[in-house]
């Protein structure tokens, strides 16, 4: 629940994010299943693996909530500076979900 109370907070902000969550959660899913059912990583994941991936998979761009409009919503390429800002939601990421 608290994941996904977290991964609706991006949502909310940024529309684009929220469906860009879910397609990263569709794609995990599908890629786990495949790395599952593949014979070269089989011994590698276990079910339990895997089905962290797929909870986890939402909260990929959860740090994208702390980063100011004017950035994260720029069209067009971002500067060197606002690029640096912009990479920053990575640590926002690693501080929330070290909390779970």
């Amino acid at each position: 629940m608290i994941i996904l109370s977290m991964s609706l907070l991006a949502e909310l902000k940024y529309q684009e994010t929220g469906r860009h969550i879910l397609r990263t959660k569709q794609y995990c899913q599908i890629l786990s299943d495949a790395l599952r059912h593949g014979r070269k990583y089989n011994n590698g994941l276990n079910y339990s693996d895997i089905e962290n991936i797929e909870r986890l998979a939402p909260l990929h761009d959860i740090g994208k909530v702390e980063i100011p409009e004017k950035i994260f919503l720029k069209p067009g390429k971002l500067n060197e500076e606002k690029f640096e800002v912009m990479k920053t939601h990575q640590l926002w990421e690693l501080m929330c979900c070290s909390l779970l």
